[in-house]
């Protein structure tokens, strides 16, 4: 009985150090390719746990060796579907500011005779599925300064209208001022062979992956004076947050050009682009959640919001790994979802 429970124990030890050396080697592969960290802690998991036995199987015997091992990977479920659940019920309405490089530069871009200086950024991202892609984007400074005060004298009617009307002038006024956006995005098209649902999936990774920051319609202020939540933001992040914005929003050229934005920000930029690619889009808002997320009729799986006989999957297009169909478990009684604007 003494060696059954010592062999016991070499087995749970030897999931320890596993779990252990999983988890190192998880955030070192995660702070440098960015993919979904359950998958690589599961991969790095299995890895390890195939690797620790030999340092203990000379003394203990292989059916008590399993034993703690199956006793360590039940109660490693336990602990991760909780942790899973409650990663999903706290998402924060933005994304972690630490490796993700927000650098913007300006250049002369040459057309033809003449040259135009622009505001760009580099940026590299992956998919929900590990695909990878990189490419530059710009928008000219000249439709910078045009657009970027477009809603200052846009009244506030208090319509049930008025978020659509609001999202729809700043997507109309922009669409034109984004062709070289849309070029990138062209050329990622083509040089991937993107199906529709790719090409969706790789324009919404793109902005999921862009940091989160404050769009305030008053002045930007100390951390102290925010929620915990925009407090900890501003307080990792100082310069994460633009103020004196009118209704809180930036249009679409603006984003691009200064790279701060957040839910409805990043909506109103995704319903512009994939409009002119000619899907049908919706943006969704809840004063309760008091959010903005994306609506997409594709045949896809999950949750839906039904619109003049069509399906909206819904979209959350600020943290990072939702898919079409999937909301954080905080954001996802759609009751208190509505659609304020479709391009259909």
């Amino acid at each position: 009985m003494a060696e059954q429970n010592n062999n016991l124990g070499y087995g749970c030890l030897s999931f320890c150090i596993s779990v252990i050396v999983a988890a190192v080697f998880t955030a070192i592969i995660y702070a440098n390719i960015k993919y979904n960290i359950l998958l690589i802690f599961i991969g790095t998991l299995f890895i390890a746990n195939r690797v620790t036995p030999l340092l203990f199987r000379k003394t203990a015997s292989t059916s008590t060796f399993k034993t703690g091992k199956t006793a360590g990977f039940i109660i490693l479920g336990i602990i991760s579907a909780g942790l899973f659940y409650l990663y999903n019920s706290t998402s924060k309405d933005r994304n972690i500011i630490d490796t993700v490089e927000n650098t913007i530069d300006t250049r002369f871009l040459k057309t033809g005779t003449d040259s135009v200086k622009v505001f760009t950024h580099n940026r590299t991202w992956r998919d929900y599925y590990g695909a990878s892609y990189s490419s530059e984007f710009m928008v000219r400074e000249q439709d910078y300064h045009r657009l970027k005060n477009q809603t200052d004298n846009f009244k506030y009617t208090g319509q049930a209208t008025f978020w659509g009307d609001l999202y729809t002038l700043v997507s109309t006024n922009d669409d034109s001022s984004l062709d070289l956006v849309y070029n990138a995005f062209e050329s990622l098209k083509t040089s991937e062979n993107l199906n529709a649902k790719q090409f969706a999936d790789m324009v919404v990774t793109m902005v999921q992956d862009m940091p989160y920051a404050l769009v305030l319609e008053g002045a930007c202020l100390a951390p102290e004076f925010y929620e915990e939540d925009f407090a900890e933001l501003l307080r990792e992040c100082p310069s994460c947050c633009i103020g004196n914005k009118r209704f809180g929003l930036q249009n679409p050229v603006s984003y691009l050009a200064n790279l701060k934005g957040d839910c409805d920000t990043r909506t109103v930029l995704i319903y512009t682009i994939l409009s002119h690619f000619g899907y049908d889009i919706a943006i969704l808002n809840s004063d309760y959640y008091m959010h903005s997320i994306l609506g997409i009729n594709l045949p896809t799986s999950g949750q839906y919001k039904t619109y003049r006989g069509k399906k909206y999957y819904v979209w959350e297009t600020t943290s990072q790994n939702f898919t079409m169909g999937t909301l954080p478990q905080n954001f996802k009684d759609l009751n208190k979802w509505y659609i304020v604007l479709t391009n259909n």
